[in-house]
């Protein structure tokens, strides 16, 4: 769990750093972060199913209101 801990707070870091964000930059960084979590060995665990499922919602969601087919 440390290294999902840690790879999440270097992506909370890494996102921070980021001057301007775009709806598109942020679906992909959803997107990405769900991929990520899902192939945790963890993955199975009810809180790693419900954060990649609230992660693809936010992608499918922004990519929706831009206008975005999957």
């Amino acid at each position: 769990m440390d290294n999902l801990a840690n790879g999440t707070q270097a992506a909370i870091n890494a996102i921070r750093a980021i001057p301007q964000l775009y709806d598109a930059d942020i679906a992909a960084i959803c997107a990405a972060l769900s991929c990520k979590v899902a192939a945790d060995c963890n993955a199975h665990l009810d809180m790693h199913k419900a954060a990649v499922d609230s992660l693809d919602d936010l992608t499918n969601f922004i990519n929706d209101a831009m206008g975005v087919e999957a």
